[in-house]
């Protein structure tokens, strides 16, 4: 699949896409936060998003059908925020790091659910840490929740949940978003009033 980001990319914005039948729905390799997808979908994929580089924002993302939904590889990392992964065969979020240095990936207010072998595995190359936050999402329906490998180099996952009154007040205040892989129910139209005669 054709890079949508390659290293040489000044800026990338993509919002509102459905992506199907893909061997990767997006790839990026440019380095820095020059990656930017929201309200956007990925279905039907070997990898629904693939990361080489870079620390890419998705927000508002849903990603469904793929084998792996998301794959940090090299040094690729970023943010997923508010984003559903779900129905994918092996892999809801994978992180395996073989550069130094590579930026701590964050995972907030997300849903990883119905991954097949892992929700979140994060494995590095030796000699190589890496990090991942996991903060007020949820993992469900899947065989290993997290799978930190330590085989290999020095792999970290933190899970972060608020206090449940500051994230009652969160979602209070925060406006419902539409799931893009959901259509809205159709409605019959209401009654109208007969015009006068």
């Amino acid at each position: 699949s054709p890079r949508v980001a390659d290293a040489t990319a000044a800026m990338v914005s993509i919002g509102g896409a459905d992506v199907r039948h893909t061997v990767n729905g997006l790839s990026a390799a440019a380095p820095g936060n020059v990656v930017s997808v929201t309200n956007s979908s990925f279905q039907t994929t070997s990898y629904g998003l693939y990361i080489t580089g870079g620390t890419p924002t998705f927000s508002d993302v849903a990603v469904s059908g793929a084998g792996t939904g998301v794959y940090y590889t090299s040094g690729g990392s970023g943010t997923l925020g508010n984003t559903v992964v779900r129905n994918c065969t092996s892999y809801g979020v994978n992180v395996y790091t073989n550069t130094a240095g590579t930026p701590p990936l964050n995972i907030v207010g997300s849903t990883i659910n119905a991954t097949g072998s892992y929700g979140v595995y994060v494995e590095t190359q030796s000699g190589i840490s890496a990090t991942v936050n996991i903060k007020n999402s949820n993992i469900t329906n899947t065989s290993t929740g997290v799978y930190r490998y330590t085989g290999n180099g020095g792999a970290t996952v933190r899970h972060v949940l608020q206090r449940v009154e500051e994230l009652h007040q969160l979602l209070q205040r925060r406006p419902r978003r539409r799931d893009p892989l959901v259509q809205p129910a159709l409605r019959e139209p209401a009654e109208q009033p007969a015009p006068p005669v």
